[in-house]
């Protein structure tokens, strides 16, 4: 029993979160940052220099507030992970008041405009990271992009599909529409992989929070994403993404408009992944440091 604990203990504290770099995902930002407060990790606040990077567990930011922050006494960048629910910056407005905090990194936040609130991409889903899956990844992107012709104009995921918050004619509706592929059963990862590359466009319905892996994964795949309006439209902007104001509105004219519109432009691919987010942050970094 006691080898059982220890192999447990291990997975989830190394082998189960190693980053996913240089991909976008929760995993990616602990590992990116200088300091970590999680489940399994603490650490000093009077050694925070100013300028370090410190990453909270969402569920301890109170903690965080109450112990961690009166010891801190240099400005620092805080880094928040996403979630199945969207982050509430306003529950925090310790930490948005606080001179301490020079800027708020979070995914899945939700659209508060702050001068401190800098929103972060949910990127890829999962924790369970290592080379074989990101090796996964790189070949799946790769065929992805080459794939000229793509069976399914527009797909909707069964696993983003099953989760249809509250309007049951509207996954009803979705579904009918001749254009759009549903598949039956929820698919096993290589599958999921499969189909995104053939799709051309990716239906997201979800009720997991404003922002979804599901874009992410999507873009990455070169697909263009489907997304209902939210306060995060304008963090979505200069991407290849469909924003509804209902469900309603989706037609194949209007997709046909909008492919032709994508196709003849281009866009920043790096954004989507961490050396572009990365620099940003070691930007303000270097600011920060040399005012002290």
């Amino acid at each position: 029993m006691f080898r059982i604990f220890v192999f447990c203990w291990f997975f989830l504290t190394v082998l189960g979160h190693a980053s996913s770099y240089p991909y976008i995902s929760e995993n990616t930002w602990r590992d990116f940052s200088t300091w970590k407060l999680t489940d399994f990790a603490q650490f000093d606040p009077t050694a925070v220099k100013q300028g370090d990077t410190i990453f909270v567990k969402r569920r301890l930011l109170h903690e965080f507030e109450r112990r961690y922050l009166p010891q801190i006494s240099h400005p620092f960048i805080l880094l928040t992970e996403g979630g199945k629910d969207t982050a509430w910056p306003q529950y925090h407005r310790a930490l948005l008041a606080s001179d301490k905090v020079l800027a708020w990194f979070l995914q899945n936040g939700n659209g508060q405009i702050h001068e401190k609130i800098h929103p972060l991409p949910m990127g890829l889903s999962g924790n369970e990271w290592n080379k074989s899956k990101i090796d996964d990844w790189h070949h799946w992107i790769r065929q992805s992009l080459l794939r000229k012709n793509k069976d399914f104009f527009a797909y909707l995921p069964s696993s983003t599909s099953m989760r249809l918050p509250g309007s049951r004619s509207s996954l009803e509706w979705l579904s009918s529409l001749s254009f759009v592929m549903v598949p039956k059963k929820t698919k096993l990862p290589h599958q999921y992989f499969q189909d995104l590359a053939n799709s051309i466009f990716v239906l997201v319905y979800t009720e997991d929070g404003l922002d979804c892996p599901l874009i992410w994964e999507a873009l990455l795949m070169g697909c263009f994403p489907v997304v209902k309006s939210s306060p995060l439209n304008s963090f979505y902007e200069g991407f290849p993404i469909v924003i509804l104001e209902r469900w309603e509105e989706l037609t194949m004219d209007l997709l046909q408009a909008k492919y032709k519109e994508f196709k003849s432009q281009t866009w920043p691919r790096e954004k989507l992944y961490a050396p572009y987010r990365f620099q940003i942050i070691h930007t303000l970094q270097t600011s920060c440091r040399k005012l002290s």
